[in-house]
């Protein structure tokens, strides 16, 4: 759906299919992009903006960088794996 519509873009082209597969070798390291966002929540906050969603974000990647900090962002993904 995503990708026929007005929100395609070439990331979900080659992430999806990646992360169906649990492939997750780094292009950008999870603990990079949880940094860049975190950080990017703190300077919107300082400019009084209310972020809600980057928020959100931001706590699911935090939420899988323990067990998968080394590996690409897409690893992000894990947060929504039932625990076996």
């Amino acid at each position: 759906v995503l990708g026929q519509g007005a929100m395609a873009c070439g990331m979900f082209a080659i992430k999806g299919p990646k992360m169906i597969a649990d492939d997750h070798v780094p292009n950008f390291p999870l603990k990079h992009q949880t940094k860049d966002l975190a950080f990017a929540v703190r300077l919107a906050e300082q400019a009084g903006a209310d972020v809600p969603v980057a928020r959100a974000a931001t706590a699911t990647f935090q939420q899988v960088l323990g067990q998968a900090g080394e590996l690409d962002f897409s690893a992000v993904v894990k947060a929504t794996e039932k625990k076996k």
